[in-house]
C-alpha cells in the first residue's frame, strides 16, 4: 500500500521535481505537501467493531451505511438499477390495481 501512494505522489509532483538532479534539494510550497490517508481496511475494521459493540436497531443501520459507503462504484450503480426496475413494476401494479378498482365501482 505504501509503495502505491509513493506512485501517487510522484504523478502529481511536477515533472522536474522528481528528477536526480534536485535529489539534494527539498521541494517547497504546493509541490511538497504531507498528507493524511487514512487506511480504508482500518477505517471499515474499526466501524465494525463499533456497530457490533453498540449493538441495537441504530447499530444495524449504521453497518449497512458502513457496508455501503465501502461498496464498489459499479456494483452502487447495478444496485439502483435494480431498485429502480422495482420501483417501477410496483409503480405499475398500483396503477392497475387503482384502474381495476375504478371499473369496478
Amino acid at each position: 500500500m505504501g509503495s502505491w501512494l509513493d506512485k501517487r505522489q510522484k504523478r502529481m509532483l511536477p515533472s522536474g521535481a522528481s528528477t536526480p538532479a534536485n535529489a539534494g534539494h527539498r521541494p517547497t510550497g504546493a509541490a511538497y505537501e504531507t498528507r493524511f490517508v487514512p487506511a480504508r481496511w482500518l477505517l471499515l475494521l474499526l466501524g465494525i467493531a463499533w456497530t457490533v459493540l453498540s449493538g441495537g436497531k441504530v447499530a444495524k443501520l449504521g453497518l449497512v451505511g458502513l457496508v455501503w459507503s465501502a461498496t464498489p462504484r459499479r456494483l452502487k450503480l447495478a444496485a439502483a438499477g435494480v431498485f429502480l426496475s422495482w420501483m417501477i413494476v410496483v409503480a405499475g401494479a398500483l396503477a392497475a390495481i387503482v384502474l381495476l378498482a375504478l371499473q369496478i365501482g
